[in-house]
């Protein structure tokens, strides 16, 4: 069963790099079209726009080049997190499963802000820091919120979706806002794309990447956006799995399905919000994940 569970994990990455710009232009396509515009012409923009970044000569500042080893971990830190998704196989990761989504998840963002510091540039150290501030609240909230999750669905890794305790609705209702909310910042979309703010910061973590380091950074925002909707999907999965009994290759595919879902009410709430500034957004977020937690966890201890 773990050979099982190893090529679903190979094939959510193969699937995550391949459909990732796709659902991106999907994403720009959606965005176009709610403001009244065209959009890009073919669903394979993206990828287009990548293949013509990565053809192009690598030029790197002075002292830029320390931002090339951060920028290939944020990519690996993605996928090797979203290899820990594929639920209701049995892993050898289990029940570690979620504390390795967890540390590379938090590996991936904290890869992404070593990018803005290592360049150099004072308006991607800018943009670092205004991530580094969005990720060190939204990351507690984020742990505190999957944990509430997978203890209210009865089960305390994704591989083990086939061995269900408990499922108490309640909770999972509380525990899943929690969550929602906190992937959907982590998917650095309006208002929280603090660290980017293009028109503000003329691109801020990005701003002194260019050719094929460029196109691996925009892969890296498309890689943890992917990972944010495969982990709100898998979230979703969990109770749906229990019903249906889609295990292995039903499970996958129900991950995929959702995933993508997920994706488009994602660019949708993008779409339809303003930009914020980093005070702001901090203290929205703060609002609302304290009494989320707070009720979280309240009713899993009296065990409503």
């Amino acid at each position: 069963m773990s050979f099982i569970n190893l090529a679903l994990s190979l094939a959510l990455i193969g699937v995550a790099v391949a459909v990732a710009p796709i659902l991106d232009t999907v994403d720009r396509k959606l965005r176009a079209r709610l403001h009244s515009r065209i959009g890009p012409p073919t669903l394979l923009q993206t990828w287009y726009d990548i293949a013509k970044l990565l053809g192009k000569e690598i030029v790197v500042s002075e002292g830029g080049s320390a931002v090339v080893v951060p920028l290939f971990m944020t990519v690996a830190s993605a996928l090797l997190a979203l290899s820990a998704l594929p639920p209701g196989v049995p892993s050898p990761l289990a029940p570690l499963d979620l504390l390795y989504l967890i540390m590379f998840s938090a590996a991936a963002h904290a890869s992404f802000i070593l990018v803005a510091v290592s360049s150099g540039n004072v308006y991607a150290v800018i943009g670092g820091f205004r991530e580094f501030v969005l990720v060190s609240v939204n990351e507690v909230a984020f742990v505190l919120g999957l944990t509430a999750v997978a203890l209210s669905t009865g089960v305390l890794s994704f591989s083990g979706a086939a061995y269900y305790g408990d499922f108490r609705p309640i909770p999972y209702i509380v525990s899943f806002a929690l969550l929602s909310i906190c992937l959907y910042v982590s998917s650095a979309r309006i208002p929280f794309d603090l660290g980017e703010a293009e028109p503000e910061l003329a691109s801020g973590v990005l701003i002194e990447l260019s050719g094929p380091l460029l196109a691996i950074g925009i892969i890296s925002v498309l890689l943890k956006r992917f990972l944010s909707a495969s982990i709100t999907a898998a979230a979703i999965a969990l109770p749906i799995m229990r019903y249906i009994g889609a295990y292995g290759l039903s499970g996958f595919s129900l991950l995929l399905a959702l995933t993508i879902t997920v994706w488009i009410i994602h660019s949708l709430i993008a779409a339809s919000l303003g930009r914020s500034r980093v005070e702001v957004a901090v203290k929205t977020l703060i609002s609302l994940y304290i009494p989320l937690t707070l009720l979280a966890y309240t009713l899993l201890l009296f065990g409503v």
